[in-house]
């Protein structure tokens, strides 16, 4: 546990993949002779979490981006299948990968899509408003695909949107994590809620990392391209 840049507490653990409980204050001296430990070379502190609560546009990321090879079908949606450094848009088993359609690209960049599932609409309050369904969506991408209680978001974006006609919500946050042997520190993660006229909305989940930031402006491709079916 660091306050002000120093060791107040340490705890240990191994192997490396499990977890170690450290219990600490800020009222507590830094303990002396214990270096700052670095969890990933040249990694910067996390910073510390901010949810919007209000409307901000989601910004125009600069760059050509990749090309539009196609485009892909899936929960209702339509929207553009990329080419350059992309895999092909692949089918998905929901019930193992959580998302209908999968493509990957490199440094775990991820586009996936499925219609939201009923366990997020009741985290979601079971409304169905889509605001809190893009941040259910959100939350429960962090737990499932960062290191547990060591991810922070930190929202960069958050509008509605009319997806061909049809009410939707898109929510950009950053993701900062440390975890061993990933040389990216924060994933750019966009979430798209789209209500299709169905049960539930559809969702559209993107994940972009720092370490290729080329392909930021693939977000707002993705985003541009969507139609509902």
């Amino acid at each position: 546990m660091l306050v002000g840049g120093k060791v107040v507490q340490q705890a240990h653990s191994t192997p490396d993949s499990s977890s170690a409980t450290c219990a600490g204050s800020t009222a507590d001296a830094p303990q002396r002779g214990i270096p700052v430990p670095t969890l990933t070379p040249g990694a910067s502190p996390l910073p510390e979490e901010r949810r919007l609560t209000g409307t901000v546009k989601v910004p125009d990321y600069p760059g050509e981006g990749s090309p539009v090879i196609g485009t892909v079908t899936d929960s209702s949606l339509e929207y553009a299948e990329l080419g350059g450094t992309w895999d092909r848009s692949k089918t998905q088993d929901p019930i193992f990968d959580g998302f209908t359609r999968k493509q990957e690209g490199r440094q775990r960049a991820l586009v996936k899509s499925t219609q939201v599932d009923e366990d997020i609409m009741a985290a979601a309050g079971g409304t169905g408003e889509l605001r809190g369904v893009a941040g259910a969506v959100m939350d429960e991408r962090r737990r499932y695909e960062y290191p547990r209680d060591q991810a922070i978001l930190v929202d960069v974006a958050s509008q509605p949107l009319k997806v061909d006609g049809h009410d939707a919500w898109l929510l950009v946050s950053e993701i900062h994590f440390h975890k061993r042997g990933v040389p990216s520190t924060m994933d750019l993660n966009a979430v798209l809620v789209v209500d299709t006229g169905r049960v539930r909305p559809s969702v559209l989940w993107v994940v972009l990392p720092e370490t290729n930031k080329k392909l930021w402006p693939d977000l707002n491709t993705l985003v541009a391209s969507v139609q509902v079916l």
